[in-house]
């Protein structure tokens, strides 16, 4: 073998190296330039709801109760979200722009009138980074 292609041979590992440290360094790494303190974090509170007919206490569709849309208020901000026709109970994740304590109260609308919320709201709950599931879902009884 002549001297240039024993030279040329040595350079594969290298480069190999070189491509693969490229590739693995750059996979799945966000890097923020914005000069902040550092990751930031952006956290979501997930729960469920029940529409329940309150003569039988059995779970009915959004659609069967009339209702067309479910607040939540979070720290006294409200997000108004679809609420589905399907079959309760349905779930919601509702995204923070920080980590940290929010109560949060839950309300059942129909066209603009209120059918039914939470007794009270659930309150002290932390949401950090890795976000918060509520356990059991917020009952809220119709009467139809």
């Amino acid at each position: 073998m002549t001297m240039s292609k024993t030279w040329k041979l040595a350079r594969i590992p290298a480069l190999l190296a070189v491509v693969l440290g490229l590739a693995l360094s750059a996979s799945g790494c966000i890097i923020d330039d914005t000069g902040g303190p550092g990751p930031s974090c952006f956290p979501d509170l997930t729960l469920s709801y029940v529409v329940l007919d309150n003569a039988t206490n059995t779970a009915i569709s959004c659609a069967e109760a009339g209702a067309d849309t479910v607040r939540v208020t979070a720290n006294g901000q409200a997000l108004d979200y679809v609420c589905d026709a399907g079959p309760s109970p349905r779930t919601l994740v509702v995204q923070f722009n920080q980590a940290g304590y929010v109560d949060v109260y839950v309300e059942l609308y129909g066209n603009g009138q209120l059918l039914s919320h939470v007794n009270g709201p659930m309150t002290g709950l932390y949401v950090g980074c890795s976000g918060y599931v509520i356990p059991d879902p917020a009952e809220l009884p119709v009467v139809l």
